[in-house]
């Protein structure tokens, strides 16, 4: 998926359905919620560093944690924590 998500600049999320089929047309029994958040601006290094890697991972975290718990409570989550 990551080739076309490339061609096409944006992701794609593959699902699975209730008899385990990619892209199946037979829905789960329960319900799931997906939220999407910016985009995070990444500059391309062909060797990056240790640093480099852990800085990106410390803002993707952080940015996967507040899309979290701004959405928490839609879901009935909102005593929950990453």
């Amino acid at each position: 998926f990551a080739a076309i998500s490339s061609y096409l600049e944006f992701s794609i999320i593959p699902w699975i359905d209730r008899y385990g089929i990619p892209f199946g047309f037979m829905p789960t029994k329960e319900k799931i919620m997906i939220a999407v958040g910016e985009p995070l601006e990444v500059e391309q290094v062909l060797s990056p560093t240790r640093e480099q890697v852990d800085a990106m991972h410390a803002k993707f975290c952080e940015g996967l944690r507040a899309l979290f718990d701004e959405h928490k409570a839609s879901i009935g989550w909102q005593d929950k924590q990453l």
